[in-house]
């Protein structure tokens, strides 16, 4: 032991700070209730609760309230799919990502009236309008 020579071991202690985490909500999410004429509540795969305003929906907007509604909770197969961050606090903790709520395009079958927009996907956290936290804070 007289021989050995001292040894220095380093460790990296630096903290990793967590990226906000983004939920892609698949294969469907479903519709919780409505807040006003423009915002609501939807629920992802995890049973999880996010903010919606009807902009961020691909279906076109001069739909009524009813009418989106109807097209959200009555068609058996259509799917709703979004992104969303965590960015609240309370039952609902998510905000959705601006454009990302997806109506998939069954819904032509049984509407053939309405046509759905492209796809719009968001990887990014927080993709949304700043604003949207302080719309989001008042409704719910």
């Amino acid at each position: 032991v007289s021989n050995s020579k001292p040894q220095i071991i380093t460790l990296d202690v630096s903290a990793k700070i967590k990226e906000p985490q983004v939920v892609d909500c698949f294969p469907t999410g479903r519709l919780v209730c409505m807040l006003d004429e423009s915002a609501g509540i939807l629920e992802d795969h995890r049973r999880e609760l996010v903010y919606f305003e009807k902009s961020d929906l691909n279906l076109p907007s001069g739909l009524e309230m009813k009418d989106i509604v109807m097209v959200m909770t009555r068609c058996r197969d259509v799917t709703i799919r979004f992104q969303a961050s965590q960015v609240l606090d309370g039952p609902v903790k998510m905000i959705v990502h601006d454009g990302t709520i997806v109506i998939s395009s069954n819904i032509e079958r049984y509407f053939p009236e309405i046509s759905v927009k492209k796809a719009v996907v968001s990887s990014r956290p927080n993709a949304f309008d700043p604003e949207k936290i302080t719309r989001a804070n008042a409704g719910v």
